[in-house]
């Protein structure tokens, strides 16, 4: 990224041609460019050489212009000449299949036996406007302005389109890398780079496959505490070998990415508006850290508060309810009839806006002020008004407006220039003040995450159980309850249980290998007597024969869904969500990396979006929060434990008064 002199492999006179493009966008390079072409005495307009061995002085960065079928050649070259890194541009590598991950292979086995950082290949380069080097083969990448904003992009086209958003937001360019296949530079590395580089602010990723979750999780919370990271995970296909179960089908693969990056500090997002609006506020100034940050919203149109306060409740974002000496004051500012709780309606603004914004960021419960207005330059000085809001107030401001550009633009630019996010609808305001909250948010779990992995894993006797009696044996040792039960291989023993059991039971298939037993008819439920056990025989065996798990039912109460997961990238990860059959269906999930404490598992519970259910619907119990923390945290530990245990899925978990009982289990193995 900081080189003392760059070479051209396989540069061109032709325009169009990759090795001519390259040639052009460094033609204001501040360090030495050579061109390297067998027809050296070409015009390159820079000095050229048959090859690097012949270039005159040391060369750091390669940029290499060839196809894929001179790739080996001129790599081999390059490490025998002693350049330190090259950017390989080309296609038809890891991307292109077998043949061409295998080509991938080899030119990875060169560099890292000689010591060459590698970015690529399939990249569209990177750009440092700030050192005026464009090492990219894109024309309008010349185009991009100086600045405190650092890209790292998984694909050449995604990088250069937030580029360029970000040039339109008003916010320039430290860095814009896109990193292709991604084959010896990854994400992490970048962000290791990034975290000391003095030119970058903030940092967004996009992000479309994560090899080494671990390392990325790690680079992130190391730098969240200095600068924020913003993320876009792309790709929400689940990877067919993962869906052996409910939780395997609740965990693709973008859902894990967004779930490790979260807990490592980073906002993530879900579009590539919504990553500039967030880079934009976190870039001005970062909200104190909480772990629930309050938000007050002063607007001068009801209409437009009611959008953006909608948007913050959806998203979890609290709006606390004002001091009453704040609201008094306030309330002494406004017309009757206005609302001065929070959001906090003027009206129309008039000359006591910025008054009423100070008065109501002042309260203790507020750490983000927004306000948002119409421009109405006759009604409003939005400049004074946040002027005077923060002679008092020490809290990051967001204002939202809309007016006519020319007319909006210098406020706009006004107010940038005071460190003050501008945005440009109720939406934007929105998302700019939930940046800043998941930030604040992200930044306070990363203080408990050295208690987190202070959580031992302990030593528990072990042997992958086999079916779902063994399951919950093995479940029962680590604290989890599970119904009163027993396998029966004839239909003699299952009559013998129906005595010896308290009814009703739940009669099971125990054949192995079914692990969604309702859906294939292999769960009844209700049996009292000999007769109703017959006949749930009879069920049963059309799956297979005497093959039989009677169990003891459990009174109604909420059902989730609790487990772990091996993901091949993270490691475990934990997952809870509302459950039973229609878990898949409603994918209300939350989930973290292993390891966990009952704080974060608490805040799992909290994440999931079906509140009311969890806090006793219509009559059912209150979910005993605590109950389900310490199972989660058992599973976590279980799994840090038993490498063997692939997959860990407990659906239902009937959530009791007191009480929460494992009513069916599955843990698999790498085998399966």
């Amino acid at each position: 990224m900081q080189p003392r002199s760059i070479a051209v492999v396989g540069a061109s006179t032709t325009p169009g041609k990759l090795g001519h493009e390259l040639l052009l966008a460094l033609r204001a390079s501040p360090v030495p460019v050579f061109a390297i072409n067998p027809r050296a005495g070409n015009d390159f307009g820079v000095p050229s050489f048959p090859s690097l061995a012949a270039v005159d002085r040391s060369v750091d960065l390669a940029l290499l212009a060839v196809p894929a079928a001179a790739t080996l050649a001129a790599v081999e070259e390059a490490a025998a000449a002693g350049v330190r890194a090259l950017v390989l541009f080309g296609g038809g590598f890891a991307e292109a299949g077998v043949q061409g991950l295998a080509l991938q292979n080899e030119v990875l086995e060169i560099c890292r036996a000689n010591d060459v950082r590698l970015l690529g290949p399939n990249t569209s380069g990177f750009a440092r406007p700030g050192d005026g080097l464009y090492a990219s083969f894109v024309p309008m990448v010349r185009e991009l302005q100086a600045g405190t904003l650092a890209i790292v992009a998984q694909s050449g086209g995604v990088n250069l389109t937030l580029a360029f958003m970000a040039q339109q937001a008003r916010m320039g360019i430290s860095l814009a890398v896109g990193l292709g296949n991604a084959a010896e530079l990854e994400a992490a590395d970048m962000i290791d780079f990034l975290a000391d580089d003095e030119a970058s602010r903030v940092i967004v990723l996009h992000l479309e496959g994560v090899r080494d979750g671990r390392r990325l999780f790690d680079a992130i919370s190391n730098v969240v505490p200095r600068k924020p990271v913003v993320v876009l995970a792309a790709g929400r296909e689940s990877s067919s070998e993962f869906a052996r179960s409910h939780t395997g089908n609740l965990m693709g693969r973008q859902d894990v990415v967004q779930a490790a990056c979260r807990q490592a500090g980073a906002v993530v997002v879900k579009d590539t508006e919504a990553l500039i609006t967030a880079a934009a506020a976190l870039m001005r100034r970062r909200a104190r850290i909480s772990a629930t940050p309050g938000v007050a919203l002063v607007s001068g149109q009801a209409g437009p508060a009611l959008l953006i306060s909608d948007t913050l409740h959806d998203a979890g974002v609290a709006m606390p309810r004002l001091a009453e000496a704040h609201r008094r004051q306030i309330r002494e500012l406004l017309p009757l009839g206005t609302f001065c709780d929070n959001p906090v309606d003027t009206g129309r603004p008039d000359r006591n806006f910025g008054e009423i914004m100070r008065l109501a960021g002042g309260d203790p419960a507020v750490d983000i002020v927004a306000a948002y207005a119409l421009h109405e330059p006759g009604a409003l000085d939005a400049v004074a008004a946040i002027e005077h809001c923060q002679e008092t107030i020490d809290k990051p401001v967001v204002f939202g407006t809309m007016g006519p550009m020319p007319l909006v633009a210098e406020t706009l630019e006004r107010l940038e220039a005071m460190g003050v996010p501008v945005c440009l609808s109720p939406e934007a305001t929105a998302r700019a003040v939930m940046a800043l909250h998941a930030d604040a948010v992200g930044r306070h779990r990363l203080q408990r995450r050295v208690v987190a992995q202070d959580v031992g894993a302990g030593a528990v006797p072990f042997e992958l159980p086999d079916g779902e009696l063994a399951a919950k044996t093995l479940l029962r040792s680590i604290g989890i309850d599970s119904p009163r039960g027993a396998l029966c291989g004839s239909r003699k023993a299952a009559h013998a249980q129906l005595r010896a059991l308290s009814t009703p039971l739940v009669v099971k298939t125990s054949a192995a290998g079914v692990l969604h037993k309702t859906e294939q008819g292999g769960v009844v439920l209700g049996v009292t007597d000999a007769a109703a056990l017959d006949a749930a025989l009879d069920q049963l065996d059309r799956i297979q024969p005497e093959a039989y798990l009677l169990e003891e039912m459990v009174a109604p109460g909420v059902d989730l869904i609790v487990g772990a997961f091996r993901d091949p990238a993270f490691g475990p990860v934990m997952l809870v969500g509302l459950g039973g059959t229609a878990a898949e269906a409603l994918r209300d999930v939350a989930m973290r990396l292993a390891p966990i404490d009952e704080a974060d598992a608490l805040d799992m519970l909290a994440e999931l979006q079906g509140q009311a259910l969890l806090e006793g619907w219509r009559g059912q119990p209150a979910v005993p929060r605590v109950q389900v923390a310490k199972a989660l945290t058992a599973l976590s530990a279980l799994m840090l434990a038993q490498d063997a245990i692939h997959e860990i899925d407990i659906n239902p978990l009937r959530c009791l008064d007191e009480r929460v009982i494992a009513l069916d289990a599955v843990i698999v193995g790498e085998s399966r």
